[in-house]
């Protein structure tokens, strides 16, 4: 809790406690929620009957008060303030079979500007609104991929930038991609509305670029 460099100035903090294959974290804009509630720091992190999930979000959903007063109506108890976890709930409540579809389930109920980073117990899913309101970018390393909103992130890890998630587009990363190279392309089954809004972002990062080159898909869309 607190700026980059403070909370790791330790380095070791990798080789002792962040140890694994994949990871996902959040430098946090101005978005709904108190920014003082040490809940609403993200990742936010749940385990449900599928297993364990945690999401990263930048953008602001423009439903989130419907969608969080027809839940509470129902039953369901908020720990957070912020409009991030109704999409933990969707999910969670989703009757779809298998996560990625029940992610595809949730997002096509929201509306707004999103680009969400979405980790599971096996796989990194990045997806966009479907007006691309938000950027979300991916890159290459030389044994994975990594994602972020902003360009200036693969400059410092020395990733080699391919492509943007497309807008209303969900990009599935798991053991398959690693193995083969090819990314696994979903997209949501309904349209999205919404709503401009602000993007801040690093003055060395590349936003929203038009003239890039496709990113390589597979044949066909493959199942989780």
């Amino acid at each position: 809790f607190g700026l980059v460099n403070d909370v790791f100035r330790d380095e070791e903090i990798f080789a002792r406690v962040l140890r694994g294959s994949i990871a996902i974290g959040h430098n946090r804009y101005s978005t709904a929620g108190s920014s003082d509630n040490k809940t609403n720091i993200q990742p936010l992190i749940v385990n449900y009957r599928e297993g364990n999930i945690a999401i990263s979000h930048n953008g602001n959903l423009t439903n989130y008060r419907q969608i969080r007063k027809c839940l509470q109506d129902e039953g369901t108890i908020f720990q957070t303030t912020s409009d991030t976890e109704i999409i933990l709930h969707l999910i969670a409540r989703s009757r779809e079979s298998g996560q990625v579809s029940q992610i595809l389930d949730a997002l096509n109920q929201v509306q707004g500007a999103f680009s969400l980073a979405i980790l599971t117990d096996d796989k990194l899913i990045a997806a966009r609104d479907p007006h691309g309101w938000r950027p979300l970018a991916v890159g290459k390393l030389a044994k994975g991929y990594v994602v972020a909103s902003e360009t200036c992130a693969f400059d410092i890890i020395n990733a080699e930038y391919i492509g943007d998630v497309e807008p209303g587009e969900v990009v599935v990363f798991d053991r398959e991609v690693l193995e083969n190279g090819r990314i696994k392309f979903r997209a949501p089954t309904a349209e999205f509305s919404a709503r401009a809004s602000t993007v801040c972002a690093a003055s060395s990062g590349r936003l929203l670029p038009r003239n890039i080159p496709p990113l390589r898909r597979p044949p066909t869309i493959a199942s989780s």
